[in-house]
């Protein structure tokens, strides 16, 4: 588990995952992994119950796991255009982005 842990090759969302199981071991609580990771509970007890189910196979990204993205690849250019003209201000940009794309988006402010 360690190499997964420390693993380059691996997603970071697999490296979570694998210290999330050493932290259980390790007697921490979900609340405090939970934290830790910036998921929901709901979300830990989900990587714990695969791990006892699946084991190591539990810890690795399958392919087009998680959420799609609301922008297409063909799209990330002109994104990047408008974002570049104002780069600290990226409220300012969505509804410019927005209005170019035809799409109502959401912003998140990520924590990583």
């Amino acid at each position: 588990m360690r190499y997964l842990e420390q693993s380059s090759v691996e997603s970071d969302m697999t490296r979570n995952r694998a210290r999330a199981v050493r932290l259980s071991f390790d007697k921490f609580s979900v609340k405090d992994i939970a934290k830790i990771y910036n998921v929901t509970m709901e979300t830990v007890y989900t990587w714990f119950n695969n791990w006892e189910e699946r084991c190591f196979e539990s810890l690795l990204r399958i392919p087009d796991q998680g959420r799609k993205t609301e922008i297409d690849e063909s799209e990330i250019d002109q994104v990047f255009e408008i974002v570049d003209e104002n780069p600290k201000q990226l409220k300012t940009a969505l509804p410019k982005i927005e209005e170019a794309l035809g799409k109502k988006l959401v912003y998140t402010r990520s924590n990583a």
